[in-house]
């Protein structure tokens, strides 16, 4: 067991996600709706955000007094992946071999038979439509591996002492070895003038059922040198919590049972840093640039951003939208036209990935999620680690 707690640098390696049927599942699901249709482009930003106390993973919700924008980010690892793509490559060969087989058979038996002269009639130019990004990349496989990472961005919109704890306290009890300290924030978060400048905690441990996970929180509250908080924050903090399974990719494939996190002790001690959150006077502007250079195109509506880890989610209704976003991102930031791409198909939400690394050695990474509600597009931007 390793256990790292940082109070400078953000969490920005692993934005990634996977969530659950429940409050305690391991089984990725698509995420709370609180409707079947897509949300209108003018539709309220509280239309986004997820209900009370809504489930992450491992039994770990969305803290009393914050609120989820989007959905769940729910994606593979690269440890996942390198484990079950040799086991994909090899189906896809078989079947490129089979059908080079069945073409060369057929070749030889329409050999000598007289040629049709005809010219052939030209292929139509199919009519754009909004359609979902395309099938699992694993789907050739009988069982696609799940997710193995979850992200959920979220804006603290009530007392952010509270919910820092409570969101500590849940850790807490899922790694119960790692004793999470709860009533000191000088323990997690870096301050200036006892004002609170970026609070992070990067933790790994096992939980109550033997799985080995890493927990990354991170929450900035804005500038504290212009009194500005994060562009469409609300003049809130932003909060980003990750979990990724650590153990062996198999055996967490395997071992999905409900993690059941009892006995979160309540938060009714005096916190004893006695550091201030600063209170910001407004948001970063909206228009951008955000990312670097990156200004969001007119189809597309920002809902949170984030400077510590960097991110922004773009919401849009058709989801062609929101892909070319994702690959228009990517290719923007790396020069890369054709990135790495993963295709994540479960019940009725598809995440695809995009990733990319430029000369700098900072990676893009843009996530596309389409739901019932719409379609979401994660940008994130990630330092050379």
């Amino acid at each position: 067991m390793k256990r790292r707690l940082m109070v400078t640098a953000g969490v920005s390696a692993a934005l990634l996600a996977l969530t659950a049927c429940d409050s305690g599942s391991t089984t990725p699901a698509p995420s709370a709706s609180p409707t079947a249709l897509a949300t209108p482009e003018d539709a309220p930003v509280d239309s986004h955000e997820s209900g009370l106390e809504s489930p992450i993973v491992y039994g770990l919700t969305v803290p009393r007094g914050a609120v989820q924008l989007g959905p769940l980010v729910q994606v593979r690892s690269q440890e996942l992946l390198d484990t079950y793509r040799p086991e994909l490559e090899a189906i896809l060969a078989e079947r490129a071999a089979e059908e080079a087989a069945e073409q060369a058979a057929e070749e030889a038996e329409n050999e000598g038979e007289p040629s049709d002269d005809a010219s052939p009639s030209p292929t139509p130019t199919p009519t754009p439509t909004d359609i979902r990004p395309e099938r699992d990349t694993f789907s050739p496989l009988e069982e696609p591996p799940l997710p193995d990472t979850v992200t959920s961005v979220m804006r603290i919109d009530e007392d952010p002492t509270e919910v820092t704890r409570s969101m500590l306290a849940q850790i807490d009890v899922l790694l119960p070895d790692e004793e999470i300290v709860t009533d000191d924030l000088g323990r997690h978060c870096a301050s200036e003038n006892n004002r609170i400048t970026h609070c992070a905690l990067d933790v790994t441990g096992t939980t109550p059922g033997d799985r080995e996970i890493r927990v990354q929180l991170d929450i900035d509250p804005g500038d504290l040198a212009t009194r500005t908080a994060n562009a469409y924050a609300q003049e809130r903090p932003v909060m980003v919590l990750t979990v990724t399974y650590i153990g062996d990719p198999r055996e967490g494939q395997e071992n999905r049972e409900p993690e059941q996190l009892d006995d979160v002790d309540p938060i009714d001690t005096p916190e004893k840093s006695g550091l201030i959150w600063p209170k910001m006077d407004l948001d970063a502007p909206g228009e951008g640039p955000f990312l670097g250079d990156w200004t969001p195109p007119e189809e597309g509506r920002v809902l949170l951003t984030g400077h510590d880890p960097a991110f922004v989610l773009v919401y849009t209704q058709r989801s062609t939208e929101g892909a070319q976003i994702a690959r228009e991102y990517v290719a923007s930031k790396t020069g890369v036209e054709e990135p790495v791409r993963d295709v994540v198909a479960y019940l009725n939400e598809v995440n695809a990935v995009y990733s990319a690394q430029a000369p700098d050695g900072t990676t893009a990474r843009a996530v596309h999620v389409v739901t019932a509600r719409g379609s979401y597009t994660f940008l994130f931007s990630i330092p050379p680690a």
